[in-house]
């Protein structure tokens, strides 16, 4: 039961992968030069661990010049495939947004009828007590008497 389940599960990563190289943005050149460099970064060792912060950057920045990460054809296609991520995304988020809004709202409209009796009860008895106090001061400076 647990085998065929983990199998399952690579399958499915096996696919994913498969799935990710038909549909990349990038021409065969750019995944070769990417994979080098990876490979390459990977493998560099200057002998000195001091050396290495100071240099990797170097490093990386003259295998990014002599084998480029991305041509101006799949440039293009990387900047279409990014918009068209970033407007799946904020559709997601603008999607979720509204649904916590929406389930906020229907948690406020399950409030029980008892609840808002005894809110309602509570305001009226402030509003009732604070007109009452606010007339008798009227009333007491209206019909001030001295003593």
């Amino acid at each position: 039961m647990y085998l065929d389940n983990s199998d399952t599960k690579k399958d499915n990563i096996k696919n994913r992968v498969n799935i990710g190289e038909e549909n990349t943005v990038f021409c065969s050149n750019c995944l070769q030069n990417q994979k080098l460099i990876v490979q390459l970064l990977a493998s560099y060792d200057p002998g000195d661990d001091e050396l290495y912060d100071l240099t990797i950057d170097q490093y990386r920045k003259s295998l990014e010049s002599r084998y480029p990460i991305i041509c101006s054809k799949c440039a293009k296609n990387v900047n279409n495939e990014l918009q068209q991520q970033n407007y799946h995304i904020k559709t997601r988020i603008l999607n979720y947004q509204l649904q916590q809004s929406v389930n906020q709202f229907n948690s406020y409209q399950n409030l029980s009828f008892f609840f808002l009796l005894i809110w309602l009860f509570a305001m009226s008895y402030i509003i009732f007590f604070d007109t009452y106090t606010l007339a008798y001061h009227i009333y007491g400076m209206i019909s001030f008497q001295s003593f």
